[in-house]
């Protein structure tokens, strides 16, 4: 299970990931929201494919 809000996973996400620039600038905007946003399934296996 991924920690919805560990700067340094997000962080690895914006930099390693191909995510469109528009997928990120809005996440990003949701993550200074809300530090759990709803997330797409394909984001989620990202999201913890880069945590393990």
């Amino acid at each position: 299970m991924v920690h919805p809000f560990d700067l340094r996973l997000w962080a690895l996400a914006f930099t390693l990931l191909d995510w469109p620039e528009r997928q990120k600038a809005r996440l990003w905007a949701a993550l200074q929201l809300d530090p759990a946003p709803a997330l797409a399934p394909e984001q989620v296996g990202a999201l913890e494919h880069l945590a393990a």
